[in-house]
């Protein structure tokens, strides 16, 4: 007895396919990314207004802050795209590729995801040495740890 027609197995397959693609390849355009680090996507505003209220930043710095904050987002948002990119690249070759050229790519990202991470560290550094004066630069390096749980959140 059959229990599936062999036309609905098939769409079954399909759409399980076109499923891990999106989860392997990325999001669908127009949709916004989750778990991006520090000040992109939705945590960005908040962190700031967390760490401008914190902090007790005057106008001077909150001005000196959002110039910071600009510059980080364009140097964050050029390597995610360069990750998502070398993602794609990786999985789009298939899962039959040697094992030389996987190490490879996956060398190529975990680099991309390393350089990302030492942004982030240069960018709080900036913040703590151009922004804040001594008293604040001792409240940002006893809040650091606070501050990398809030934005190390994974999306819910």
């Amino acid at each position: 007895m059959k229990l599936f027609s062999p036309w609905i197995f098939a769409g079954l397959v399909i759409m399980n396919i076109a499923l891990l693609a999106v989860i392997w390849l990325g999001r669908p355009a127009g949709r916004p990314p989750h778990g991006q680090p520090f000040g992109m996507g939705h945590e960005g505003p908040r962190l700031q207004h967390y760490l401008e209220s914190k902090l007790n930043f005057d106008e001077k710095q909150k001005q000196a802050y959002e110039t910071l904050i600009h510059e980080h987002r364009r140097q964050i948002d050029s390597l995610h795209l360069a990750i998502q990119e070398a993602k794609k690249d990786l999985y789009s070759k298939g899962l039959s590729q040697n094992d030389s050229i996987i190490s490879q790519k996956q060398n190529q990202i975990a680099n991309l995801i390393a350089k990302q991470e030492q942004i982030n560290f240069d960018h709080f550094r900036k913040v703590r040495d151009k922004v804040c004066n001594p008293q604040q630069q001792q409240e940002l390096d006893n809040m650091i740890g606070e501050v990398l749980e809030q934005v190390s959140r994974p999306p819910r």
